[in-house]
């Protein structure tokens, strides 16, 4: 019994086919990679996101209340001070010169590069399994066009010979 690759075109052919496989095999495995990759991401995300939206939604309540208190102030209707006018305006400076605040900027910021670097890796994968793949089916034609058209056609035509 002899091997499958016996001649070079066989073995063209069979080395084609497994171009092709890994063409299809590597993208895969980068795929779920970065699925992976991107879910963490996506889990390290959200509490900053869900912070930064605290944050906001503290300085943005701070500045309705002021607008709120320079309305009534321009027509005239304050006859108290307002309890909002102060505590917004050092709420404010507290918030947008916290630490925390900088800090996890920072940290969404790295994580969105994370992201992007992910993304760009598995784009990457893809387009050379697509290359990879065109050229093991390139490879897989000719050694079987060539094992065929070069020996097998002439064998078979040996036996057929052989057997009438």
């Amino acid at each position: 019994m002899q091997p499958p690759t016996d001649n070079l075109y066989k073995f063209l052919a069979i080395f084609g086919l497994v171009m092709i496989g890994f063409s299809i095999y590597v993208p895969l495995q980068r795929l779920e990679a970065f699925s992976r990759g991107s879910m963490y991401v996506e889990v390290a995300y959200e509490p900053i996101i869900d912070k930064l939206v605290l944050i906001d939604d503290a300085a943005r309540a701070d500045l309705e209340c002021a607008i709120s208190a320079a309305k009534k102030r321009e027509k005239g209707q304050v006859t108290k001070p307002d309890p909002c006018e102060k505590a917004p305006t050092a709420r404010a400076a507290a918030t947008v010169a916290s630490a925390e605040l900088v800090t996890l900027r920072a940290k969404a910021a790295k994580l969105e590069l994370e992201r992007n670097f992910l993304f760009q890796q598995y784009r990457q994968y893809f387009v050379m399994g697509i290359v990879v793949g065109c050229l093991g089916l390139c490879l897989c034609i000719a050694g079987f066009w060539l094992w065929y058209v070069r020996l097998q056609r002439f064998l078979d035509a040996a036996v057929k010979s052989g057997a009438s």
